[in-house]
Order: structure tokens, then C-alpha cells, then sequence
């Protein structure tokens, strides 16, 4: 998890309940460099983005994951809500 920047904590819970991610603290936000940096530095098959505006349906992940292992050529699965 790339914390870019983030004033809140999010970093203590992620730390806290959480213990097998690592932490990388930007310090400040970096803006997209903060996403490569993030892709960069993943050690697994897949990576998701989250901002302050974002929220993922309790096996959203996981139903993405298990696409994309089952049609390995969908470039990216993606959905949005209307408000």
C-alpha cells in the first residue's frame, strides 16, 4: 500500500490490522506517481487503486481477480455507481 500523503489513519489501521502489507509512506501526495510507484513495487498479479472517494463491495476484489485468472486478455475490469 502506497499511503500518498493521507492526514487521516489509515496507515495505523492498515498496520494494525493488517501486518502482511507493507507500508510505503510517499510523505507527501505524489499525485499518479504515487500509483506507479505502487505497481512498481507489487509482488502480486494483480493491484487495485483506492482514493478517498473510493469504495469496494465486500469480494469485489475477488470477483476481479477470479476474471481476470478465468479471461487472462480483459485488460482491466472496472464499474462505477451513479449517485
Amino acid at each position: 500500500m502506497v499511503d500518498n500523503g493521507s492526514t487521516d489513519v489509515t496507515v495505523c489501521f492498515v498496520q494494525r490490522h493488517f501486518p502482511h502489507v507493507r507500508v510505503v509512506e510517499a510523505g507527501c501526495n505524489l499525485g499518479a506517481p504515487a500509483r506507479n510507484l505502487g505497481v512498481e513495487l507489487a509482488e502480486t498479479p494483480y493491484v487495485a487503486f483506492a482514493d478517498d472517494d473510493s469504495w469496494w463491495a465486500a469480494g469485489a476484489l475477488e470477483l476481479a481477480a477470479h476474471l481476470l485468472d478465468a479471461h487472462p486478455r480483459t485488460p482491466c475490469p472496472a464499474s462505477w455507481r451513479r449517485r
